[in-house]
């Protein structure tokens, strides 16, 4: 793990002798106005942002709290379009799936950070130890958020780390089904005008 991405990767020993990992996550809180309620953004005042999967580590092992024992997400957003700066904007998760990965996700709005020009954030979890690790199926909801809490339209970011020749055989068997099921719709609505003729012509 040591020098991804140029980020801080430290391990710390506290005065208590527990093991903790430090590390430059790329991000900061978003203010909020206090009396603001969630309303979703006119239509072209917010885009839906830019947001890609840069890659996936996962904990190797070691002491709990260790930077060994951390998976790791590392996510690229970014701000797209709308009327607002970029600087005045940041972004909310919402995540779609099992798995302690999905803890990862801020609970609340955060902006990127100032020196973060490659606008990568950096997200942990406590992971399981290698031999219980499953692969991680999730799918995250991206939005940008005003200060007076104006939500865009969602970028869904799907994540999923097993084996690609199994997500693939699972994306052609689900296009297959809806391929039957359109064929099977068409068959009933082509019987069911069959039919409409027939006792009309009666």
């Amino acid at each position: 793990m040591a020098g991804m991405m140029s980020l801080v990767l430290s391990t710390l020993l506290q005065a208590s002798g527990t093991t903790v990992c430090a590390m430059s996550t790329g991000y900061v809180p978003f203010e909020i106005s206090k009396d603001a309620q969630p309303l979703q953004a006119p239509d072209n005042a917010l885009d839906a942002p830019r947001a890609e999967l840069v890659s996936v580590t996962r904990g190797v092992g070691g002491a709990a709290g260790s930077c060994d024992a951390q998976g790791i997400l590392v996510l690229s957003v970014k701000a797209k379009g709308g009327s607002y700066k970029a600087d005045d904007l940041g972004f909310e998760f919402a995540v779609r799936g099992d798995g302690d990965a999905g803890h990862a996700f801020p609970a609340r709005a955060v902006a990127i950070g100032k020196d973060n020009a490659r606008n990568e954030l950096l997200l942990t979890w406590p992971d399981d130890a290698p031999a219980q690790q499953k692969p991680l199926q999730l799918d995250v909801e991206v939005r940008a958020v005003t200060h007076g809490d104006l939500l865009g339209p969602a970028t869904v970011l799907h994540i999923d780390t097993r084996p690609a020749d199994v997500v693939r055989a699972e994306a052609k068997a689900r296009a297959d089904a809806e391929r039957e099921q359109e064929k099977a719709a068409k068959a009933a609505e082509k019987e069911h005008r069959k039919l409409a003729r027939e006792q009309s012509d009666d």
